[in-house]
């Protein structure tokens, strides 16, 4: 799987990651479905049936996708959409069996939120979320598949050293605040802050692993 980006990631410099956000397993709280081994049993008696919508060919939801089928040995009918909305709406819609969407986007504060209609059964992380403290993560029932959509502020490669470390410093000062930690509960962001350097020495192992996926 290839997508072509319009833009040179060794022209980027990281200076901070705000954002880690997991992919997740959502479907219709009306679905059958009460867990994520109703569903592996389901599509290991009927493979090639159920559908699972992403937000796009190769994004997160579609790479943590592939990791699950062949973590648990399934095959999945794959739906991409043009985005996260329209495969949030057709779950909502029952269009389709499943979604995979960012644990931001499901919405979990907003008692009238339509989205309340949606369930989640798993996420992708490396940790349970603290705003679904309930929702088990693959690893955790035996799947080992960790996909996140990381979110962060970079700058071109060229910026000065002392401009990129005030920045950076700035910016990890604002993130520590108790007025941006409400903020983030409120947006419903899945936090996960690294310092730039940090962030840039893990760059290789996860190009290599998006790679053989």
């Amino acid at each position: 799987m290839q997508r072509r980006v319009r833009y040179d990631r060794a022209q980027i410099r990281l200076i901070a990651r705000i954002v880690d956000d997991s992919s997740t397993f959502v479907l219709h709280r009306d679905s059958l479905y009460c867990s994520l081994q109703d569903v592996i049993a389901d599509a290991r008696r009927r493979p090639g049936t159920i559908s699972v919508g992403t937000s796009g060919i190769v994004t997160d939801d579609h790479l943590g996708l592939t990791l699950f089928q062949t973590a648990s040995g399934t095959e999945f009918i794959h739906v991409p959409f043009s985005g996260a909305g329209p495969s949030r709406n057709a779950a909502l819609g029952r269009k389709i069996d499943i979604a995979g969407l960012n644990l931001g986007e499901i919405g979990t504060l907003d008692q009238e939120n339509p989205l309340r209609q949606l369930r989640t059964l798993a996420g992708m992380g490396e940790r349970r979320w603290k705003l679904m403290p309930d929702v088990p993560t693959f690893r955790e029932l035996g799947y080992d598949g960790v996909m996140t959509s990381e979110r962060d502020i970079g700058a071109p490669r060229a910026i000065p050293e002392e401009i990129t470390q005030r920045l950076e410093q700035a910016i990890l000062k604002v993130v520590a605040t108790f007025e941006w930690a409400e903020k983030a509960r409120q947006l419903e962001l899945a936090m996960g802050v690294l310092p730039g350097a940090e962030w840039e020495a893990r760059m290789p192992a996860q190009l290599r692993r998006y790679q053989q996926i």
